[in-house]
């Protein structure tokens, strides 16, 4: 008799003991795929419970919907910053080609391409420089500036004109 209650013990407490860490497991299973394939649209049920384990599977949920969003934006930002760079450099590429044959260019065709130049130039570093600015690791301060419309229109009017002399603009 105490042999067959020490048997069902056993095999009561192993029961409960598995169901028990049901939860606990699904959380390493989770946890453990989304470590091998950088899946992170994978979730764990929560439930509706207060216990220890459900605020668990909540937070573990809430981790991976921040780590998507960040590889969101880190992908947005790559696509950006690509798109951005491209333009100066294919317009900085052409006028330099352009001065390599400057001795058939005027003298005031040569200067204006050279003054494009160094303000595409500028306009790279200042790319970069906001680029490094963003990829650092804690949040910048926000900078509250007035701003002018009327000198943010003129760079940008200026801008055009430079990436696109043939157009025709009026203010």
């Amino acid at each position: 008799v105490c042999a067959g209650g020490i048997g069902l013990a056993v095999g009561l407490g192993l029961l409960v003991g598995r169901t028990a860490l049901r939860p606990v497991q699904r959380l390493t299973d989770a946890a453990e795929h989304v470590a091998s394939t950088r899946d992170l649209s994978r979730r764990i049920e929560a439930g509706g419970g207060r216990d220890e384990l459900a605020r668990l599977a909540r937070s573990f949920n809430t981790m991976l919907a921040a780590l998507e969003r960040s590889l969101g934006a880190q992908r947005q930002l790559v696509a950006d910053a690509s798109h951005e760079l491209r333009t100066p450099l294919t317009s900085l590429r052409t006028n330099v080609e352009v001065l390599a044959d400057a001795d058939r260019l005027e003298e005031a065709e040569r200067r204006r391409l050279v003054a494009d130049v160094v303000d595409q130039l500028e306009e790279l570093t200042a790319l970069v420089g906001d680029l490094i600015d963003l990829a650092r690791e804690e949040e910048p301060a926000p900078a509250l500036e007035d701003v002018r419309l009327d000198e943010l229109t003129a760079a940008a009017v200026a801008r055009a004109r430079r990436h696109s002399p043939q157009l025709r603009l009026q203010a």
